[in-house]
């Protein structure tokens, strides 16, 4: 005789606290099915957290159940992928029941999810969950397996954010024939299977595509595929009715998203994705065409690194607190944004009542390119005081413009520029005396200055000077011991 659930559930809860062959503590249930009950449980030696699926008692007295039980451990392991439940062992309880230890999840299944937001979840949520699903599916059929129960209650969702396909119970091997499990040979979940599952046909991959359209169209919409009274008039409909749009249900969904997922219920195989990959690639594009941005975990997302400015980066660093604006000054003068931006606290008082000094990684990264500027600058004011005309300091101010030009052309052109700058910043350039124009004396004697437009007097006869000794050319003789200038009396 069959239990009922409420039945399950309290021989469930009843079996908390015991140990499985000395080893497993039962320390709550996590859940309970038609097929088994799953709890948290404790490894006594090692202390390890893990999940035991314990098989119903009533189930494990059919070899064919008990199979199908034991297979969920060999099939979820062989698809070797992180979305699926890694199991650790299998053994038999002291009644004879069997059981699976797995890898404990915390998190909720999509149909706990689903039904706690009001029975629909966001377009983007369903979208990234189900592009998880297909990575784990493409990766399952190609080791040759078809899961056969895709459907909310099967979709793990951890905290971290990370999907895992759950029950590979009934799972197959494409090439294996089918083994009935259920009257008329059906296995699976009426609402979410596809129509050759119904109808007994062979089951491959893309039928497993089916149910995926058929959960995120649950998921979606508030509503199944087909609409029924029970199970057995559920299964009448999907293997002879086509599936409704999803477009038409969910007018406000994207339309390249609801395509994708339109495609995967079509009633003949051949009109489907051809396998789990290329939906995947479809989805990934739809995303990209729906929302504008890459699909969260795919290798466009992955790639997609853009080193520029950010908008309003320079408002962003006068609005930065205090701590944070030497990296924002990095991310305005070099154009990359730095990788950390976080206020760094310093360490507490030492044994020896020192207080280190923790440089914050936006202050270095700041200062680096202070330091790199001034340095740039140093070099730049260091070369241009280095060259030729500046490096001259003997020669007198009154040198002849010509000498100062036979100097500066073979210069190039950019330090020419930057000597003439500095020599017209230092003053008047220098004029030879001789090139000077005559003067006419002004004073007592030179009489009354001439009007404007009125023709200047002759000059006056310049006086003659007196004449010197012989001998006096030079006036001085050199001190050959001091290398000194001796004026001659004679000649003063």
């Amino acid at each position: 005789m069959t239990a009922t659930h409420e039945e399950r559930v309290v021989r469930a809860r009843a079996r908390v606290g015991s140990v499985l062959n000395a080893k497993y503590r039962l320390d709550r249930v996590v859940g309970v099915g038609g097929m088994a009950a799953v709890y948290a449980a404790t490894h006594l030696r090692n202390a390890s957290r893990v999940a035991v699926k314990v098989l119903h008692p009533e189930m494990a007295a059919d070899s064919n159940v008990r199979a199908r039980f034991l297979r969920e451990g060999y099939a979820a392991n062989s698809v070797e992928h992180p979305g699926t439940v890694r199991i650790l062992d299998d053994d038999s309880a002291e009644d004879g029941t069997v059981f699976l230890v797995m890898e404990l999840l915390e998190g909720e299944t999509l149909d706990h999810r689903w039904e706690r937001n009001g029975h629909r979840l966001g377009d983007r949520e369903v979208a990234r969950l189900v592009y998880q699903v297909l990575d784990v599916l493409a990766t399952a059929h190609d080791k040759g397996i078809v899961h056969r129960d895709i459907k909310p209650e099967n979709l793990f969702l951890t905290r971290a954010g990370m999907l895992k396909l759950l029950d590979f119970g009934i799972a197959r091997l494409i090439e294996a024939p089918v083994t009935a499990t259920r009257p008329g040979g059906i296995v699976g979940t009426p609402a979410f299977m596809a129509p050759e599952q119904v109808l007994g046909k062979v089951v491959d991959p893309q039928s497993d595509l089916y149910s995926v359209g058929a959960t995120a169209f649950a998921l979606l919409s508030k509503r199944y595929v087909h609409e029924a009274d029970n199970a057995a008039e559920m299964m009448v409909i999907v293997g002879s009715r086509p599936a409704r749009s999803l477009a038409l249900v969910c007018p406000d969904l994207p339309k390249p998203l609801a395509a994708v997922f339109d495609r995967s219920l079509r009633f003949e195989k051949s009109e489907r994705w051809a396998d789990a990959r290329s939906m995947k690639t479809a989805l990934g594009a739809a995303y990209r065409e729906a929302f504008e941005a890459p699909m969260p975990g795919s290798e466009e997302a992955e790639d997609e690194t853009i080193l520029r400015v950010p908008s309003g980066a320079i408002e962003a660093h006068a609005r930065a607190p205090r701590w944070d604006r030497a990296s924002a000054a990095v991310t305005v003068l070099t154009g990359a944004t730095p990788v950390i931006t976080q206020r760094v606290e310093p360490v507490p008082h030492g044994l020896l009542g020192a207080h280190p000094r923790v440089w914050r990684p936006s202050f270095l990264a700041g200062a680096g390119v202070v330091l790199v500027v001034a340095v740039a600058a140093f070099v730049a004011i260091a070369a241009g005081s280095s060259s030729p005309e500046t490096a001259a300091g003997s020669r007198p101010s009154s040198a002849p413009a010509a000498m100062a030009t036979e100097h500066k052309s073979d210069r190039p052109s950019a330090w020419r520029a930057l000597a003439d700058e500095r020599s017209g910043a230092s003053g008047p350039p220098s004029i030879p005396v001789e090139s000077l124009p005559a003067v006419a004396p002004v004073g007592p004697t030179a009489g009354p200055s001439p009007n404007l437009g009125a023709s200047a007097p002759p000059p006056a006869p310049a006086r003659a000077a007196p004449a010197r000794p012989s001998g006096c050319t030079p006036p001085f003789t050199m001190d050959p011991a001091t290398g000194k200038k001796k004026w001659k009396l004679e000649c003063l």
